[in-house]
């Protein structure tokens, strides 16, 4: 006689954090928050971050998914006006890029995306993130913790995903 093994809910116990970096990397964790809606996530925080506002505006629907803007809609020129490091020693020199409008992405382009997030962390727009990880910890408020599980899921083929 065949007797059907049950097969026991899925129970996570670390508390894991979610991370998809640029556009490729929001979609695969909007797929796997989609997923897990029906599942226990209360130790289970998933956070998307993109310099292109579109693109965060498609995946922020549905699951609970923490979105933060890495851009604004300055230019690439009013960035490096207010960060003068990045202008001096890194950003590369190229006056097509300074028009460029930071919201509609990085458009393929690896500096963009450094300067934007290096502005988010200077004006605290990245305490979106550190509210998420501290949200894991406080979740049971048990004396023993368990180290928290982080996945990072973007492409190298991108800006700010790369």
């Amino acid at each position: 006689m065949y007797v059907k093994e049950k097969v026991q809910p899925n129970k996570v116990n670390a508390p894991i954090l979610f991370i998809g970096v640029g556009g490729i990397g929001s979609k695969i964790i909007k797929g796997i928050a989609d997923m897990a809606i029906s599942d226990d996530t209360s130790n289970i925080r998933f956070v998307v971050m993109d310099t292109d506002v579109n693109d965060l505006l498609s995946v922020n629907k549905g699951a609970e998914i923490i979105a933060i803007q890495t851009s604004s809609t300055s230019s690439v020129e009013s960035y490096l006006t207010n960060d003068l490091d990045a202008k001096n020693n890194w950003f590369p020199e190229n006056e097509m890029m300074n028009s460029k409008t930071v919201s509609e992405g990085a458009g393929q382009v690896r500096a963009i995306s450094r300067l934007a997030l290096s502005d988010i962390i200077k004006n605290g727009k990245i305490n979106k993130l550190y509210k998420a990880i501290d949200d894991l910890f406080l979740k049971d408020g048990a004396s023993l913790k368990q180290a928290v599980r982080v996945v990072i899921a973007s492409t190298a083929a991108g800006g700010t995903g790369s």
